[in-house]
C-alpha cells in the first residue's frame, strides 16, 4: 500500500485506482480483526478442553497410599462422593484421658504406643491437649503424633498409649488420724498454744495404710493421730 500510494503521489496511477488500493487495504485489515477474534476463540476452546481432560485423571493432593477404593470403572459419581481414601502418613492418634489427669500431662512430652495387633512398640509425642472435658464421659482428648511414621501404622488401628505423668508431692496423713462425722471427713488440728481445731478436708486415695489429703490442711501442722475419740474441739493437748 506505501508503495502505492507512493506512485498516487508521484502521478504514476489514478485516483480511482488508489481508491481500490484503499478498500482493498481496509477489507484486509477487518479480515486480520476477525482472524484474531477466531484464534482467541479457538485458545478459549482448548483451555476449556485441556480443563476438562484434567478431570479425566484423578490425582491425590499429596504423596501416599490408597487405602479405600469407592468406585470402579463405569460406574457413576455425584458431587462431593469420595472416589478413593488415601493415607499419608501423616497419622494422629487420639485417645480420651480421665478429666483427673488433666493437669498431669503435658504437650510435648514422649509416650509410648503400642499396637498389638501388628506387634509394634514405638514412641510418640503430645502435640494437643483438648482441654474441654466431655461432659458425658468426664474425659478429654489428647492427641499424638508418632514419632517413626513408617511404622506400619494405618488409620483406624487400635494404639495403646503410655503417659509418663508429672511427678507431684502428697500429703498423707494416718488412716487413724481421719475423724467421720456424717459424709464428712475431718483431722483434729493443734495450734501453736496447744488448742485443738476439727477442720473438714478433702481426701483422696489410700496409700499403705494413709490417706491422700486434697484440701483443708497444710503440710507442717500438727494434728492427733492418736487418741481421737477422746478429742474435743476447743479442748488443749495435755502438757
Amino acid at each position: 500500500f506505501e508503495r502505492f500510494k507512493g506512485l498516487y503521489e508521484g502521478k504514476a496511477v489514478s485516483e480511482q485506482e488508489f481508491d481500490e488500493m484503499k478498500t482493498k487495504k481496509r477489507l484486509a485489515v477487518l479480515r486480520y480483526e476477525q482472524a484474531l477474534q477466531e484464534l482467541g476463540r479457538a485458545k478459549a476452546m482448548l483451555g476449556e478442553a485441556e480443563s476438562f481432560l484434567g478431570y479425566t485423571v484423578i490425582r491425590s493432593p499429596f504423596r501416599g497410599v490408597v487405602a479405600e477404593k469407592n468406585i470402579d470403572i463405569g460406574s457413576m459419581t455425584t458431587p462431593g462422593m469420595p472416589l478413593f481414601i488415601v493415607e499419608g502418613g501423616g497419622y494422629l492418634v487420639e485417645t480420651p484421658v480421665s478429666e483427673g489427669m488433666i493437669n498431669r500431662i503435658e504437650e510435648g512430652k514422649t509416650v509410648e504406643l503400642t499396637i498389638d495387633s501388628l506387634g509394634i512398640k514405638t514412641t510418640g509425642r503430645v502435640t494437643t491437649l483438648v482441654r474441654q472435658v466431655d461432659p458425658a464421659t468426664r474425659t478429654f482428648m489428647v492427641k499424638v503424633q508418632p514419632v517413626n511414621r513408617s511404622n506400619g501404622f494405618r488409620g483406624g488401628l487400635f494404639v495403646r498409649v503410655g503417659f509418663p505423668l508429672k511427678e507431684r508431692a502428697l500429703l498423707l496423713v494416718p488412716n487413724k488420724s481421719i475423724v467421720k462425722r456424717g459424709q464428712m471427713r475431718g483431722i483434729y488440728v493443734v495450734d501453736d498454744k496447744g488448742v485443738i481445731n476439727l477442720r473438714f478436708v478433702r481426701t483422696g486415695k489410700e496409700v499403705d495404710g494413709r490417706v491422700e489429703i486434697l484440701s483443708g490442711l497444710n503440710e507442717g501442722e500438727r494434728i492427733v493421730v492418736s487418741g481421737t475419740a477422746m478429742a474435743v474441739d476447743g479442748g488443749r493437748i495435755a502438757q
